[in-house]
């Protein structure tokens, strides 16, 4: 605010009287006691009618009060669409996370049963695109790169959050001016998210960010528009609605808008107390609010939420890729699925059968072994911890004659001549790999990758590190009892039964989804790991074959499941799934790096250069815009102890109406960043730059709001300077969204900071 304004509204208090009469003075300290209960009774209704004021008068900023507004508005609108729009089926390959999301679109498609981590809703307007365009679902997602061909409308698939992506710019316009701001901090709030590289790049590919910031920026805005009215009039009763489903869709396209029903949580909450401050306003009538803000915001958001999953299950009837991740019972309900056949299919796995082992959850693969020992420091550290030089045992993707183990009894039951003993739930067992004639073993070394887990080897004749009685010495421990998932006491059939292999260590086997380096050829790394109930150590038995003519098993038939226990099933294996990517990935990064642009990601680049010219996609962001909207968060904050202190000192700088727009833009614009940013600070899992994407539309609505602020009746200048800056810099960088070919020395040129890791030919 200008000085001016400032000074006009400042007040200060009056020096108390120093030789006034002291019965005067005790009854003015009974008035002033008086005044000041009503005093804050009138302060509380004030706020509540300043705040109402300003989101009355509003309604009335949302629309462009002159024809230049208006011209402004159709040209960033126009500037969205065909920046979002423009050639969008370059390039005609898979780029970065298509491999996944147009996977699962095709898969829809074939209705085959899949599992993804995210709740399906934006998978399901994938698949609609698709389905509208006549995708007939035979092309394979086998690889990034890999060139699309007819029977993929890419145009159509990259559509959907191309669209999305070009509604940014006119929600957050919506955003801002709601709170109260003017029409420029709104065009200016519109022209940032549409000059950002970032937004740019994601709502141009097979992706879900951009249909989940728009659903999430629909229902802050259409909730903040919402008090532009009447509560339970017929706008506002639109808007909440509105906002509502909009927070449902959120929902169901990724879990992580959970912060955005925080954040307006917090805003009903703040409305409603501040409606009790005021007498004006019946109980009754804030109560009925507080039940239509409940059905609208809460009610209606989980009717939406569980409604996607009703049509999930409704559509994938099929046994697919997925079914692995789900239980027999859950398995038993899709169509060409193992547990949905008759039980007389079943086999009985038993003692001396050949077979191979396949790891069931996250990393699809067979236990295998092969010719070939552990280095001494399997890490490469010359100061690393030294593993058995056993022979190596990891978990292979691919069908390989290494894959086979025999199935040995370490009972050493007698049998009398053709008869074979059944293998059932709790016997103990040892596994002899088939090609080189050791058994499964695992002791107390640390695994070569994972030192908090035992290494896994296989044992033989002459692998003892020392001779019996010597310090060093290891024998065998290569018995392993077999513990049956779901149940104590069935018995194990081949492809059907889930079960753990528990070593006497009280160590399970396992697979911890690291890739072994080049001693390992690239395989699996295998473990002993002393967490029992996770679905690394879970695995079935694949093929099994028998020198004697095995009697049929009869499989016991699974209840069906209902949709409730469905839907319960799939969210446990979801939140499990999500654990599991803990790993390290070569474009990730951590939360502290983002909004200064630290790194960026390598999505795609052209199979072959031209020349001394290289095409790519590297998502990155605008720095102008990055860099100013946080810096703007810092400027807030100080604002905001400047303004709290100066209070404190008795002296007004707001006028009340100026003083609740402030109040409310830091509620939601800078509650809004903060809920959308800190928490990922305590994820311990894989994260990347687009993470930062929801936060980063707040903190450019919050640039927005300081500049109309602190530049008063300047900030149309203040503005246009920013957005050239912006706009320029989006030109210096739309290459890396495009997929421009550039030559050599014009990517360098592009470097901004170091981090930036851009393939340069």
């Amino acid at each position: 605010m200008a000085v001016s304004q400032r000074e006009g509204a400042r007040r200060r208090r009056p020096p108390p009287e120093q030789h006034a009469n002291q019965n005067i003075a005790a009854s003015a300290a009974t008035r002033e006691t008086e005044s000041s209960r009503q005093s804050g009774e009138n302060q509380d209704k004030g706020e509540h009618q300043n705040s109402q004021r300003n989101t009355e008068t509003a309604a009335q900023q949302t629309a462009p009060k002159n024809g230049a507004a208006l011209i402004h508005m159709l040209a960033l609108l126009a500037a969205g669409l065909v920046t979002r729009l423009w050639n969008l089926e370059h390039p005609a390959a898979i780029v970065f996370d298509e491999i996944h999301f147009g996977k699962f679109a095709s898969l829809y498609l074939q209705g085959r049963y899949f599992f993804d981590v995210h709740p399906p809703l934006g998978k399901l307007l994938l698949a609609a695109a698709g389905w509208a365009a006549g995708m007939n679902a035979t092309f394979e997602f086998d690889a990034i790169g890999q060139a699309y061909d007819s029977t993929v409308p890419i145009t159509a698939l990259r559509l959907v959050p191309a669209l999305a992506g070009a509604a940014l710019a006119p929600l957050l316009y919506v955003l801002v001016t709601s709170l109260g701001f003017s029409t420029t901090a709104g065009l200016l709030s519109r022209a940032l998210a549409v000059a950002d590289t970032a937004l740019l790049t994601q709502s141009r590919l097979v992706l879900l960010d951009t249909l989940l910031i728009a659903c999430m920026l629909a229902s802050v805005a259409a909730y903040t528009s919402a008090r532009c009215h009447t509560p339970l009039s017929w706008p506002w009763w639109l808007r909440v609605l509105l906002s509502g489903l909009a927070l449902g869709a959120a929902l169901s396209i990724k879990l992580v808008s959970l912060s955005t029903v925080a954040l307006l949580a917090a805003c009903v909450a703040r409305d409603l107390w501040l409606q009790l401050g005021n007498r004006d306003i019946p109980l009754k009538r804030i109560t009925t609010t507080a039940l239509a803000l409940l059905a609208a915001l809460a009610v209606l958001p989980l009717v939406v939420y569980i409604g996607t999953y009703a049509i999930h299950f409704a559509v994938l009837v099929r046994s697919g890729p997925g079914d692995a991740f789900m239980s027999p019972a859950f398995q038993a309900t899709l169509e060409g699925s193992t547990f949905a056949q008759a039980p007389a299919a079943a086999v009985h796995a038993a003692f001396g059968a050949r077979m191979t082992l396949r790891h069931v959850y996250g990393s699809r693969c067979w236990l295998h072994s092969h010719a070939h020992r552990y280095p001494v420091r399997p890490s490469g550290d010359e100061n690393g911890l030294i593993s058995s030089v056993q022979q190596q045992v990891t978990c292979y993707p691919f069908a390989d004659p290494n894959n086979e183990w025999e199935l040995l009894d370490a009972a050493n039951v007698t049998l009398a001549p053709g008869q074979a003993r059944l293998v059932q739930h709790g016997d103990r067992v040892r596994l002899r790999h088939v090609a080189t004639g050791k058994t499964l073993n695992s002791h107390d070394v640390a695994g070569p990758l994972t030192p908090t887990a035992q290494e896994v080897s296989c044992y033989g004749p002459g692998d003892e590190r020392a001779p019996a009685g010597s310090a060093g010495h290891m024998p065998a421990q290569d018995v392993w009892e077999i513990q049956v998932l779901g149940s104590t006491s069935p018995p194990v059939h081949v492809a059907t039964t889930q079960l753990r292999l528990v070593h006497p260590t009280r160590t399970a086997l396992a697979v911890s989804g690291k890739v072994l380096p080049e001693w390992g050829f690239g395989q699996f790394e295998v473990v002993a790991q002393r967490l029992l109930d996770d679905a690394a150590v879970v695995w079935q038995i694949d093929t099994h074959s028998h020198v004697l003519a095995l009697p049929p098993a009869t499989r016991a038939e699974h209840t069906p499941m209902s949709f409730w226990q469905k839907l319960w099933e799939l969210h446990v294996e979801m939140i499990r799934a999500n654990s599991r990517l803990t790993g390290e990935h070569t474009y990730g990064s951590r939360p502290a790096a983002w909004p200064l642009l630290d790194r960026g990601i390598s999505y795609w680049h052209a199979p072959a250069k031209q020349g001394h010219q290289f095409a790519q996609i590297y998502l990155i962001g605008n720095p102008v815009v990055w860099w100013l909207s946080f810096a703007a968060i810092g400027v807030s904050l100080v604002l905001i102890l400047f303004y709290a202190i100066r209070e404190k000192r008795a002296i007004q700088d707001l006028d009340p109406a100026t003083r609740a727009r402030l109040l409310d833009g830091a509620t939601v614009l800078g509650g809004g960043w903060a809920l959308h940013y800190l928490p990922f600070f305590l994820f311990d899992r894989q994260l990347f730059l687009h993470h930062y994407l929801p936060a980063l539309v707040f903190a450019i609505a919050i640039l927005a709001a300081v500049l109309d602020h602190v530049c008063g009746r300047v900030v149309s200048g203040a503005a246009l300077v920013v957005v050239l800056a912006a706009a320029a810099m989006a030109v210096f960088l739309a290459p890396f969204s495009l997929g421009t070919v550039l030559a050599a020395e014009q990517i360098e040129a592009r470097r901004v900071r170091p981090g930036w890791n851009m393939a340069v030919p």
